[in-house]
């Protein structure tokens, strides 16, 4: 029997198994999908300062490409929005770094195969689960069984474990999907992010190490997004130019377009009997705060800090008191931020006459402004971290 099961093997649910197995608990890792680094993906993270001591801590920050994103300038097509949110006005080195997600997931993967106390369990994913006194046991696709004190849920939006511990969700569907690529632009972003709410939806271009490379988030209305997917590389191009306004020269796709559907949905509960949700598989957000990967990582390292707690007490780490603690610290900050995300989506995307006033006119408070950077940054306060307090002299 191992101490932690961890259902999926994506970013958030690998980082939770090397840290804690780090704390000397002996993790198995059910992995439908072996991870496999692609050059050519397009998906990206934006890493903020906070998250980064994640991978900080799982020993694989420094080998991983890197493009530092100093400043972002989000505006919108009929010019009532003009923000520019700068590293050094916030007195921080960085607004965030911007990874490679099939690198992340690889290199997270690779120390995990060198963990000893880590067991992966590669190309299988959990069928059933029952509860004993003594453990959790979930029977797996390749008829193997395994046992643990604690299962962890970081098996995405369409979470198995979240269904099969009956907890309800609520959605909100903007009836977008985002389409994502790698793009080379004429003219650099120079470290500089950059986002425009059109009428049909955002679109972001963050840094990527090439100098001259973008990664490109467009969240447009579903049927509009269909037809942007239709579209020859030639005609998308030709879109891209007249979206930027020519901003960036000629931008030409360097990649294939992927498209997904964006639903906000939230968890009504991250936590059932010794078993735990994280990441998507407890709250999906709208990408345009680049913040999905963020709070799927502080949900990380509350619940790590809470577990070393109370097993370095020698006091049950794995049942309802320390896992509603978890769900105290991090459900009201997910709910909160996936709310303004979805509000801003629909302040300052839409067609209604109104919206564009409206969202220029939020946007215009200082104050809300502040509050924004301090969340991109990852700074929460002294309750962020159970025990820990985060620096949060900027932006007071």
């Amino acid at each position: 029997m191992k101490d932690v099961v961890v259902c999926g093997g994506g970013v958030i649910g690998l980082s939770a198994a090397v840290l804690l197995a780090d704390l000397g608990l002996t993790v198995q890792v059910i992995v439908p999908n072996q991870p496999v680094e692609d050059v050519d993906s397009p998906m990206v993270h934006a890493i903020n300062l906070a998250s980064m001591r994640v991978f900080e801590q799982c020993q694989i920050w420094q080998a991983l490409p890197q493009a530092p994103m100093y400043a972002m300038d989000v505006s919108d097509s009929k010019g009532h929005i003009q923000w520019t949110f700068d590293a050094e006005e916030a007195h921080q080195p960085t607004l965030g770094t911007i990874v490679s997600v099939s690198a992340l997931q690889a290199r997270l993967f690779e120390r995990c195969q060198a963990h000893g106390r880590i067991q992966l369990s590669l190309g299988v994913c959990a069928e059933t689960i029952a509860w004993s006194e003594a453990a959790v046991e979930l029977t797996l696709s390749n008829g193997q069984s395994c046992m643990a004190q604690l299962v962890v849920g970081a098996d995405g939006r369409g979470s198995w474990l979240r269904r099969h511990i009956c907890t309800d969700v609520q959605s909100q569907d903007p009836e977008q999907c985002a389409i994502v690529a790698t793009v080379m632009l004429e003219k650099g972003l120079k470290g500089r992010a950059w986002q425009r709410f059109l009428p049909t939806g955002p679109m972001a271009l963050l840094p990527r190490a090439d100098g001259h490379e973008a990664a490109l988030i467009w969240s447009l209305d579903a049927s509009a997004g269909a037809t942007h997917m239709d579209w020859d590389d030639a005609r998308f191009n030709q879109a891209m130019v007249q979206a930027t306004a020519g901003a960036f020269g000629t931008c030409v796709l360097k990649t294939a377009r992927l498209s997904y559907p964006l639903i906000t949905q939230i968890s009504d509960q991250f936590y059932a009997d010794r078993c735990v949700l994280i990441g998507d598989a407890a709250h999906a957000i709208h990408p345009l705060l680049g913040q999905g990967a963020n709070l799927g990582l502080l949900d990380v390292q509350v619940l790590v800090a809470l577990i070393e707690q109370a097993y370095s007490k020698k006091r049950a780490w794995n049942g309802a008191q320390v896992l509603s603690q978890y769900q105290r610290h991090r459900r009201p900050d997910c709910v909160m931020l996936c709310q303004v995300a979805h509000q801003l989506n629909r302040l300052c995307s839409r067609q209604s006459w109104m919206m564009g006033p409206l969202g220029a006119c939020a946007l215009s408070m200082p104050w809300i402004k502040r509050a924004l950077m301090r969340y991109a940054l990852g700074h929460r306060g002294s309750q962020a971290l159970p025990g820990a307090s985060l620096n949060d002299t900027a932006w007071t």
